[in-house]
């Protein structure tokens, strides 16, 4: 992103930006005992630990945050779509930060750490945590696994050695990067800023995150889902 798109990005909403930065205030830093690139399974398995050991204290704090806006957390297609709604209204303040940063390597590498200007980035993945609860509370299969990539050559993908859900449906053939999934709705929420809906994009309408979630959810859908 250039630097004059960056700018003038930080014009765009400020209203919001302004809501969405007073509510962070207190909001926690999430700290890994491992908060760096991880490449063994080891290491990866340490940071696992810690997700699922302080998953739920994380949602009672982006219940916090979500106060101010007037949502609640619940595992129901009501709060579901609102969070959605949320990310596609708000979801270009949690991207849109230091114009040097990548969102999805720092998400992935605990790089600059989450602190400052990047304290946003705790908040997007509370929220893909809590889209992986909502799918784990209404797929009786569904569970959090360690996504360890099965090839040396995906060891740096975007979702490698990170949490993700698993036992869904046989049409979703491998764990769902569901941080990787709500990094990238946020993005489209940018994109929809600057140039108006993206074509092709699920995430360009306020509740095309939620409809994916629920499909992601079903344990027998009729078919491929159709964003």
């Amino acid at each position: 992103m250039g630097i004059f798109t960056w700018f003038a990005l930080r014009k765009i909403s400020k209203k919001d930006r302004d809501k969405v930065l007073a509510a962070l205030a207190n909001y926690p830093v999430y700290a890994p005992p491992i908060p760096r690139r991880i490449y063994k399974k080891s290491d990866a398995y340490k940071n696992f630990q810690y997700f699922l050991a302080t998953r739920q204290e994380r949602q009672a704090a982006l219940g916090r945050f979500f106060d101010a806006f007037g949502l609640s957390l619940r595992f129901e297609p009501q709060a579901l779509y609102d969070v959605s709604a949320w990310v596609h209204r708000y979801g270009i303040h949690l991207v849109n930060v230091d114009a040097s940063v990548d969102v999805n390597i720092c998400a992935r590498d605990y790089k600059p750490k989450w602190t400052g200007e990047l304290k946003v980035i705790n908040v997007m993945y509370d929220i893909g945590t809590y889209f992986g609860e909502y799918i784990c509370h209404n797929n009786e299969n569904a569970k959090w696994v360690l996504d360890v990539p099965e090839a040396r050559e995906f060891k740096d993908a975007l979702g490698a050695f990170m949490p993700a859900v698993d036992g869904l449906h046989k049409l979703v053939k491998r764990p769902l990067d569901i941080h990787v999934i709500t990094i990238h709705a946020c993005e489209i929420s940018m994109s929809v800023k600057i140039q108006g809906p993206v074509s092709g994009s699920t995430y360009s309408k306020d509740d095309g995150l939620a409809r994916f979630i629920e499909y992601a959810t079903e344990q027998n859908p009729e078919g491929y889902f159709q964003g």
